[in-house]
């Protein structure tokens, strides 16, 4: 077991070393988009940056859907903790 944690930790620090030396090749700040474009140009940089926004849609969706439970359940225990839905006030003041 002591055998395999040795060369797992060679491992990640070759591959630290690996990075170290990309990241020093591109004169820009690191992002998917950069590191892509510098070493596959274009073409395979543009469907990384696709790729990445469909990613960054889809977490973004996952953060609101949880986002919007806490909100709810916060409006029910304001509203008593029976309604199940919050209905808007109209001018006058019924609902």
């Amino acid at each position: 077991m002591i055998v395999s944690f040795v060369m797992v930790g060679i491992a990640a620090g070759l591959a630290a070393i690996c990075c170290a030396e990309m990241a020093s090749s591109v004169p820009v700040s690191g992002s998917t988009y950069s590191y892509a474009y510098a070493t596959l140009r274009e073409i395979v940089a543009m469907g990384v940056a696709a790729c990445l926004l469909l990613e960054y849609g889809v977490s973004t969706a996952a953060v609101a859907v949880g986002w919007s439970g806490y909100l709810n359940e916060a409006i029910r225990a304001g509203a008593g903790g029976d309604a199940a839905v919050v209905t808007a006030v109209r001018p006058g003041g019924a609902a």
